[in-house]
């Protein structure tokens, strides 16, 4: 009589097991955009979201970049997109910034909104992603950064 006692309790713990691993096998992991830099003061913060979320190595992934300029954008400033890891740092892709947004220039306290498509190709499994828009000077205007 004891071992049906015994199989039960164990039926019981491998459940309630099973049962508590199964929230954290099913969390989706989101990409969150934050502040650029170490010191103070951060660049004005970019507004950057990505879809699909996770990017997938080798698939369209869409930048839905949007922000208010803190200084008057021209032609004489770019965007790029950086993917960086720990071995490596690459500028993948980047532009004038007036090629990915049409009405420019923008003036100082306006805002703007552009979505930009890429294929990223023989990403680590984890790295970082930096969109920044620098005028010719590499001076950094804008950043948003995110960790993979």
């Amino acid at each position: 009589m004891k071992h049906p006692i015994f199989f039960l309790f164990f039926v019981l713990v491998a459940t309630v097991s099973v049962i508590n691993a199964i929230p954290y096998g099913l969390s989706k992991r989101t990409t969150k955009f934050g502040v650029c830099g170490e010191t103070e003061p951060h660049p004005p913060l970019l507004d950057v979201s990505i879809s699909p979320d996770p990017i997938v190595s080798g698939q369209s992934v869409t930048f839905s970049v949007a922000g208010t300029a803190p200084v008057d954008i021209s032609s004489a400033f770019a965007l790029f997109f950086f993917y960086n890891d720990k071995t490596k740092y690459n500028r993948n892709f980047g532009d004038k910034f007036c090629n990915f947004y049409n009405a420019c220039p923008v003036k100082k306290n306006d805002k703007f909104q552009f979505n930009y498509t890429v294929n990223p190709n023989d990403l680590p499994n984890s790295y970082s992603i930096d969109v920044k828009v620098m005028n010719l000077d590499i001076h950094l205007n804008m950043c948003a950064t995110a960790t993979v």
